[in-house]
């Protein structure tokens, strides 16, 4: 099953691409609309905001040095290939996390595209905060917002610090392909989580559809 996915992943890697350079611009607007929405909602907004920009001044003042170490943003990358390994059947073979050397993980047969690409757009750490906003009651919610801002601020603060020309991720994937999917990506995964804390699974889905119905519509209004 690896193998066919692998193959699979390989005959729509550029294809893909160019879809993405494609929807880039919808991703942009359809982002920029959640933003907008959400700073209308002060029940949400402030706590967020203030998670998000507490977490980029803690990283500017401290977490960035190499005296903090980086275990847990190499933990959190790491885990990221694995979940990626997981979602493409290759079978884990180990996991090497060290203090401020970075880290592996180890794979039965050789890594896809998508498995090197994942940490560089995908939030995990975001993603395993998402349920809080419904298992907690509104007492807590704000406590909640806070710490999915601040999910969201350590995952911008470890793919600035992550994406370098030096990244071997991006090299073995190709730094031109890298470079036309990941903005993409990152679009959708930042206004994912915004339309999931706006409205759910049916906002996320309201929001992708958003997104593939803009260039219908602008062909539409050029023509």
């Amino acid at each position: 099953m690896a193998d066919r996915i692998d193959a699979m992943l390989k005959v729509l890697k550029w294809p893909l691409a160019i879809l993405a350079l494609i929807y880039l611009p919808a991703a942009a607007q359809a982002l920029v609309g959640q933003s907008k929405t959400m700073a209308s909602k002060t029940h949400l907004f402030p706590a967020f905001l203030l998670g998000c920009g507490l977490y980029n001044v803690a990283w500017i003042l401290w977490f960035r040095k190499k005296l903090w170490g980086s275990a847990f943003s190499t933990l959190e990358h790491e885990l990221t290939h694995a979940l990626f390994g997981l979602f493409t059947f290759r079978i884990i073979r180990g996991i090497r996390i060290s203090w401020s050397g970075g880290g592996h993980v180890r794979f039965k047969g050789a890594a896809n595209w998508m498995i090197y690409l994942a940490p560089y757009w995908f939030p995990t750490l975001t993603l395993a905060l998402l349920p809080a906003i419904w298992l907690v009651g509104s007492q807590q919610e704000h406590i909640a917002n806070l710490l999915l801002g601040a999910s969201v601020g350590f995952h911008l603060c470890s793919t600035w610090k992550e994406i370098h020309p030096r990244q071997t991720d991006l090299q073995k994937v190709g730094f031109l392909f890298s470079l036309c999917v990941l903005p993409c990506l990152n679009l959708l995964s930042y206004g994912s989580i915004l339309a999931y804390m706006l409205g759910s699974f049916s906002g996320v889905s309201h929001f992708w559809l958003d997104i593939l119905q803009r260039p219908t519509n602008w062909i539409t209004v050029l023509s």
